[in-house]
Order: structure tokens, then C-alpha cells, then sequence
């Protein structure tokens, strides 16, 4: 009896562990290239919204494929900033470590010691990351980044084992990258056409409060070379 209990709650663990690396939302520390054109406060409300949006597109792909959802999160003492903010069925790995490589590494780890057979680690600011490429991945179990990817396709080439690329998307970590926010929420622009972005409601409501609130457009809009050559 005991060995059928343990079989069905193995066999009821989701196939893929995906977790966001997660900082919490502290006004100086959190999403601070986007200063400017954005302040600190609206910084760090972004990346409250980025986290509830990216939580949701998980959620919403577990509904098409066997995945469960965690954050990666720090530093140690801020999970109940998770815990208020984001939904239950996300899960909380603690990954405190000196630098990022170590923070992977563990939360990875975490993912498979917890039955899951394959791991995924996510970006906190990619909000409007497509939901198919989610399924996707967790269908196919890619990874890409600009060097990663390239030391990742030529292990895999000495090993001879096949690799499947997923298109890429953008991070929302610099001016650009909220300019290109704006436009895809706001004005139907498409990082890339032949894909769905997901709907960030989170996100979406809070940039819109900021330009109806405040002098966001002109930020957005002001070119700081230009203005110092006028």
C-alpha cells in the first residue's frame, strides 16, 4: 500500500519545474536600470506587476501542459512580499547566494530534488512573454541566451544530441525595452508578429495609471542626447 501511495504522488508531480528569478520590490534596489525615465517608487512597482503577470502566464500555461510554478526569490527575509503578492499555487525556492550562477544552480536543483524531471529557470521582466513559448519549452526543454545558448549548442553538437531553438523575446530592463512595452500594450505593436504576447493585466493597469497620473509620455518620449544638443 505505501509503495502505490508514493507511485500515484510521483506520478501527480508536474513534468517541468519553471522558476522566475525574483528580486523583491524595494524602491533603489529593484529594476533600477529603468531609472530613467522611470523614478525608483514606479521601478519598483513594475516589478511588482512584472511578477504577478509572469505568475499568471505560468498559470495559464499549467493549464495546457504538465508544469508547476515557483519563485526563485531574495533576499532571504522577503517572502512574505511574495506571499502577499502572488498567487498560491506558486511556490517559493529561497535562493540567497553571492552571485547568480550559485542562485541557478541551486534553484535547479531545488526543481529536480522536488520530482520534477525537468527544470526551467525565467526572467522576472519579460510580462508579455508569449504563453505558447511557456508550453513550449516545457514541451521541448530549451534554453537561450546570447552566450548560453552558444556553449549549450556546441556541447550539445560534441554529444550529438538535438537541440530545438525557441524565438526570442525581450526583457523590459532598460528604457527601450518599456518603450517597446508601451507600444505593444498601447498601440498594437508586435515584438514578433507571428507570435501572441500574453495579456499582462497587472502591468497593463499599472503603466496606464502612471500616464494618466504623471508626465510618463514625455519621459518616454524625451531623447536625452537630443536635448542636450538643443
Amino acid at each position: 500500500m505505501r509503495t502505490a501511495v508514493a507511485e500515484i504522488d510521483k506520478a501527480a508531480i508536474p513534468t517541468c519545474g519553471i522558476a522566475v528569478m525574483a528580486k523583491a520590490s524595494i524602491a533603489g534596489r529593484t529594476k533600477t536600470r529603468l531609472v530613467p525615465p522611470l523614478t525608483f517608487e514606479e521601478a519598483a512597482q513594475c516589478n511588482t506587476a512584472f511578477l504577478r503577470d509572469i505568475a499568471d502566464n505560468i498559470l495559464a500555461a499549467s493549464t495546457e501542459t504538465s508544469i508547476a510554478g515557483y519563485i526563485a526569490y531574495g533576499p532571504a527575509h522577503a517572502r512574505p512580499f511574495f506571499q502577499q503578492n502572488l498567487p498560491r499555487e506558486i511556490a517559493l525556492i529561497e535562493a540567497c547566494y553571492p552571485t547568480l550562477g550559485e542562485c541557478l544552480d541551486y534553484t535547479i536543483a531545488q526543481l529536480l530534488e522536488r520530482g520534477h524531471r525537468f527544470a526551467v529557470v525565467l526572467n522576472s521582466d519579460s510580462p508579455t512573454l508569449p504563453t505558447s513559448l511557456l508550453v513550449e519549452t516545457a514541451q521541448v526543454i530549451a534554453w537561450s541566451t546570447e552566450r548560453v545558448a552558444q556553449q549549450t549548442l556546441e556541447r550539445a553538437a560534441e554529444l550529438d544530441l538535438p537541440v530545438h531553438m525557441l524565438p526570442a523575446w525581450y526583457d523590459v530592463d532598460d528604457g527601450a525595452g518599456l518603450k517597446m512595452l508601451r507600444a505593444e500594450l498601447f498601440e498594437g505593436q508586435s515584438f514578433a508578429p507571428d507570435l501572441c504576447p500574453a495579456q499582462p493585466r497587472h502591468t497593463r493597469a499599472l503603466i496606464q495609471s502612471l500616464i494618466d497620473a504623471s508626465d510618463l509620455e514625455e519621459r518616454l518620449a524625451f531623447n536625452p542626447l537630443k536635448g542636450a544638443a538643443e
